[in-house]
């Protein structure tokens, strides 16, 4: 199948992100590992980290990730079944306050030193705790002279910061719909804003000094995971039902791309 969109496909946001996000983030690892020197790993890991929160903020979960108490079988119980250990039922189920998410990490494998963390970042960076503990890992990154890349394709939320680290709030976010963000250890900022109708851009991805970055075609990958994805046919009037809901020049940009096919104009114009 092929995206209508010259770029992101804005559906997806509310649509199947979760599955969009893993399937990125395996075809950007399939594009980049070829292009490594053979010293170089690159893998794609789960970060699992306590989430913090604003001041006055109890922690705040956005994945479904579930926790489970249980009590230890006390000796009646053990004696009573024969001697056998019976799980007795949980004492508490809930969320727990934890935040994952997926990152494709470069390391040298020399040293193995991390160089550069990649990041298609998810709704849980973006708002509440998950945003205070991805900057707090960002700013770890940074101090370890590690490049980070954040991939932000979503409308939604609050961006992680602007050029001066400042969080973004509903008065000063930024024009563009997404963006991508490189910080490198010399303390060189690299922003690229993306309109709803850009294609993705294509980013250099820097390796330790003195080796030439590697490139990532971000429009290539989105491309190629697009084509055996099972997204539905995107029409005009759903434009409507896109969350976060579009503006109305928005919807004027996209609506071009989901008009009649284009044997009906070619009929028309015969």
């Amino acid at each position: 199948m092929q995206c209508p969109f010259p770029g992101m496909d804005p559906f997806i946001e509310s649509d199947n992100w979760q599955d969009f996000h893993l399937v990125l983030t395996a075809e950007m690892k399939r594009q980049l590992a070829p292009q490594l020197p053979s010293y170089y790993r690159l893998s794609a890991e789960l970060v699992v980290k306590q989430e913090e929160s604003f001041e006055g903020e109890e922690p705040t979960t956005y994945r479904p990730d579930i926790g489970v108490s249980l009590t230890e079988p006390d000796a009646d119980s053990l004696r009573d079944s024969g001697g056998a250990a019976v799980l007795t039922a949980p004492t508490h189920k809930g969320m727990a306050p934890l935040y994952k998410q997926r990152e494709l990490r470069i390391r040298d494998g020399r040293n193995r030193r991390l160089v550069t963390a990649i990041e298609v970042l998810s709704p849980s960076n973006k708002r509440g705790g998950g945003l205070v503990t991805h900057m707090k890992k960002l700013r770890s990154y940074w101090a370890s002279a590690v490049h980070t890349v954040d991939i932000d394709l979503l409308r939604g939320g609050l961006p992680p910061y602007t050029i001066d680290e400042v969080p973004l709030t509903a008065d000063n976010r930024p024009v563009t719909a997404y963006r991508i963000v490189q910080v490198r250890p010399d303390d060189e900022l690299l922003l690229w804003e993306i309109a709803l109708t850009d294609p993705l851009p294509t980013i250099p991805i820097p390796l330790s000094y003195p080796d030439p970055p590697v490139v990532l075609d971000l429009q290539r990958a989105f491309t190629e995971l697009y084509a055996y994805s099972t997204y539905p046919l995107r029409r005009v009037e759903e434009l409507a039902t896109i969350r976060p809901p579009l503006t109305a020049d928005e919807v004027a940009d996209l609506q071009p791309y989901l008009g009649k096919p284009v044997e009906h104009r070619a009929e028309e114009n015969a």
